[in-house]
């Protein structure tokens, strides 16, 4: 029996490429469900179910006790693989830009720019 070819790099590329394609797509169906559990179906209880079993079924569950794992926007900034901003003075992670600098929050930004404007 002849060996099947192997796949060339290209093909892996394609591939990988359509199999994070399909777990996009199947991520925005979750959040549309979501919304629709919420605004037409059982609520906002109902709704994160969906949540839940989405994150729950490969183990993706966020570990409370794990850094920042009770401050959402923390563990937002911490994990987004989009965040540009550098991490604020303070050495946690920022969602606030500011002439190349980033704040974990409104206090240190507001402190920050007067300092500097001062």
């Amino acid at each position: 029996m002849p060996k099947p070819a192997e796949e060339t790099r290209v093909q892996q590329v394609e591939r990988l490429l359509g199999e994070r394609t399909k777990s996009m797509e199947e991520l925005l169906v979750v959040m549309q469900a979501v919304l629709i559990e919420w605004k037409h179906g059982r609520g906002a209880d109902a709704a994160l179910q969906w949540v839940v079993n989405t994150l729950a079924g490969p183990g993706l569950l966020p570990d409370a006790d794990a850094p920042y794992g009770r401050e959402a926007q923390m563990w937002f900034n911490e994990h987004s693989p989009n965040n540009l901003c550098p991490r604020c003075a303070c050495g946690r992670p920022s969602h606030i830009g500011w002439m190349g600098q980033g704040f974990c929050c409104e206090e240190h930004y507001a402190a920050a720019k007067a300092k500097t404007l001062n």
